[in-house]
């Protein structure tokens, strides 16, 4: 595999991967309760709050996901000129945003 190839994979990896784990993430938490009924929903109790509830393990999930993909996208910039790589980072921060803000909105028990 040439180094060209490898810069592909690299960026093109996350852009696939990590949609598609989300989604399992989403259909699992949301439409099959896997997680709410181990964890709770996230909503006050009336003995009090629990000390981690699935909202918890949404925020671990969204972070690790956003991690392995900084880390491929990092690995990928690396030998890139100045210029494209601060382009790269800004464009996958938007994109971060953007991710992490869906991902909450569909995951987050309130």
């Amino acid at each position: 595999m040439t180094r060209r190839t490898a810069r592909i994979v690299l960026f093109a990896a996350p852009t696939l991967v990590v949609p598609a784990v989300a989604l399992v993430y989403t259909h699992l938490n949301i439409d099959k309760h896997m997680f709410v009924e181990r964890f709770g929903c996230g909503c006050p109790k009336p003995t009090g709050y629990s000390w981690f509830n699935t909202n918890h393990l949404t925020l671990i999930v969204a972070g690790l996901l956003l991690s392995a993909a900084a880390s491929s996208w990092w690995f990928a910039a690396r030998g890139l000129p100045r210029k494209w790589s601060i382009l790269l980072a800004s464009g996958f921060v938007v994109l971060a945003f953007v991710f992490f803000r869906q991902f909450m909105y569909h995951n987050a028990w309130l």
